[in-house]
């Protein structure tokens, strides 16, 4: 049995069964992982039926077969995720009031949306109108019943989202104040104070998640696409930068390279004019030796030729004073 199903069944006993006491039946009451049996009253009678035997099955009947109990028989029968799989619901339906004493309460719990699950079919689904329509159904037959609260319930943690109605047959005094709706997340409510829907939802939960999960899908490739841009542009920017900073380093070796150069044509200069100074003294220091020889040659008569080659080394002096 799914959550939400034991959940709304569980309140119908405690806030229903509870109010009336006496004899509780329930179709469909093989146990299979929980059943209300469980958490009924400890004061009420308790009648479970199945199609086959098994734990929690008091009389076996069979499909479309009238049930095994007079008219008025009890105080109040549920059937929880049954008439999916009965051909013939509405025949159930009529012998389900036909049983229940006077004022008495019909509980219905079964899927309005979920996977199929056959047992051995798996026929029908109940939308939020369900509850008027079988209230209607009854009002042609000798066993009248009124809709008390009808609603579609929310999923908890299984998949289920289920049709709950309960309906009171006639002639009994008023339902209890608290309603099991009360309880837990509906949408589409009817109760016997007013027929017309309240907290509408026209969508089930179903395509509601797959709207959601749609456009949470757009929006996730959206933003997808705007991170793989941003990306796009970063490493971009990366392989820019990466480009500039080659450039720049290109250029600093292109500098280096420069100032080697320029130190290197500094020092060949620095070198050169040593040289030349060098050059320069050393003419200098002939010049004076070749004065002095002329002042000697001078006295010998001998000036003539020496004073020309002195003034040869002369002019040769003053070039290199120039450079």
């Amino acid at each position: 049995m799914h959550d939400s199903a034991f959940k709304t069944g569980q309140l119908f006993l405690q806030l229903y069964a509870a109010s009336r006491g006496g004899k509780v039946v329930e179709i469909g009451s093989y146990d299979v992982n929980g059943g209300f049996r469980s958490v009924a009253p400890p004061d009420i009678v308790y009648i479970g039926l199945d199609i086959a035997e098994g734990h929690g099955v008091d009389i076996v009947v069979r499909p479309g077969e009238p049930l095994p109990m007079e008219t008025g028989y009890c105080d109040a029968i549920l059937a929880s995720s049954v008439f999916e799989h009965d051909p013939k619901f509405w025949y159930t339906f009529e012998e389900m009031c036909r049983v229940t004493s006077p004022g008495g309460f019909v509980y219905l719990n079964v899927p309005a949306g979920g996977a199929l699950h056959r047992f051995p079919y798996d026929c029908w689904r109940f939308y939020p109108d369900a509850g008027l329509a079988l209230e209607q159904l009854s009002a042609g037959t000798a066993y009248p019943v009124c809709l008390v609260e009808s609603f579609t319930t929310e999923r908890i943690a299984d998949q289920w989202n289920d049709f709950v109605a309960v309906f009171q047959r006639d002639g009994g005094a008023e339902p209890p104040v608290e309603r099991i709706h009360k309880f837990v997340n509906y949408r589409n409510l009817y109760t016997n104070a007013r027929h017309d829907v309240l907290s509408l939802e026209v969508l089930p939960e179903d395509m509601r998640m797959s709207d959601h999960w749609h456009a949470t899908s757009i929006e996730w490739h959206h933003k997808t696409n705007i991170a793989e841009a941003e990306l796009g542009r970063a490493r971009k920017e990366a392989e820019a930068q990466h480009h500039r900073a080659n450039i720049a380093e290109a250029e600093l070796g292109n500098s280096q390279r420069e100032a080697e150069a320029q130190h290197h044509r500094a020092n060949i200069a620095g070198v050169e004019l040593q040289t030349e100074r060098a050059r320069r003294e050393e003419c200098e220091e002939t010049l004076v030796k070749l004065r002095e020889e002329l002042r000697l040659e001078k006295s010998r008569g001998l000036g003539s030729i020496l004073w020309k080659e002195i003034l040869r080394l002369a002019k040769a002096a003053n070039r290199l004073r120039g450079t």
